[in-house]
């Protein structure tokens, strides 16, 4: 079994600002993560049939090759 100690006495030694931007960055990850999946799988479960679609539209809009 791992020894937790050395995490903690690492944790406690930083100071609160830094602990709570840590949090907040973990946090955010992990939201953005299940907003993605949401979008993908449950939002949008067949874009894939519309990519040649939106790619010919995103090319006509920007002008440009997508």
């Amino acid at each position: 079994m791992l020894n937790s100690r050395p995490v903690r006495l690492l944790w406690h030694s930083l100071n609160w600002l830094t602990r709570v931007t840590i949090v907040t960055t973990a946090v955010t990850a992990v939201l953005c993560a299940l907003i993605i999946v949401t979008l993908r799988y449950w939002l949008l479960p067949d874009i894939e049939q519309f990519h040649n679609r939106i790619t010919a539209s995103l090319a006509g809009a920007m002008g440009n090759p997508v």
